[in-house]
This record gives structure tokens, sequence and C-alpha cells, in this order.
């Protein structure tokens, strides 16, 4: 893929990503997941190196599987905290299959803020 086409599918992608706005998750007693930009440049990126460009497209097309197991989702399979500079973060690990595929979704708060989606990926 040339470099116009790879600016114009990340583009399309994070258009649809950012339509997402938010949804409503069961295993968090319907608290709101909002899907914002931290969660979009972790698609992208690993800190500040971004990731393969093979990667960032998986994790791109797995977003439709991760929004449909978090509107349905009963049980938080995993949950770690830490503080980096300052920063308390929460992570939270939900699980599930969609289209035959195993799915891992990490959800965040930074600061006891709101619950962003921030990752997802294939198990």
């Amino acid at each position: 893929m040339n470099d116009k086409d790879w600016k114009e599918f990340i583009e399309k992608a994070k258009a649809e990503y950012y339509k997402i706005g938010n949804i409503s998750c069961p295993a968090f007693g319907n608290e709101l997941i909002h899907f914002n930009k931290h969660g979009f440049k972790h698609l992208l990126r690993k800190g500040k190196k971004y990731r393969p460009r093979a990667e960032q497209i998986k994790r791109i097309n797995l977003l439709p599987s991760a929004v449909h197991i978090l509107k349905k989702a009963q049980e938080i399979r995993g949950y770690r905290s830490n503080t980096i500079s300052g920063v308390f973060a929460d992570f939270w690990t939900i699980r599930g299959i969609h289209n035959g595929l195993r799915i891992r979704i990490i959800l965040r708060k930074l600061n006891k803020n709101m619950l962003h989606f921030f990752s997802v990926m294939q198990e």
C-alpha cells in the first residue's frame, strides 16, 4: 500500500472509530465506555513508536468485534493498575469470541476519570 492509500485508510478508520462515540457495557454496570483519542492512538502506536502497518490493520479490523463483545460482556477477566509520572491508571481486560475469533479488549481509566477503550487484539 503506497503512502497516499495508507493515509486514506487511516483517515477512514479514524472517522469510523470516532463514530462509535461511546457504548454501555453490562460488565461495568452499563457504565459508558468512551472511544476517544487515547484508544485510537494506541491502535497505531505502542508508546511513542508506531506499530508495524500489518498490526495496525489487524487491530483496526478488530474494532467491530470489540464493540460487539463490549455491548454484551458480562464479566471482567482481568484488572491491574499502575502509576507513571504521577498519573494513576486502572486497566481492565474483557475477553470474548466474535466471528470465530478470540478477542481481548483492554479498557482504561486515567486518574479515576472516564472509562475508555484502550486496545484490542486477537488471542
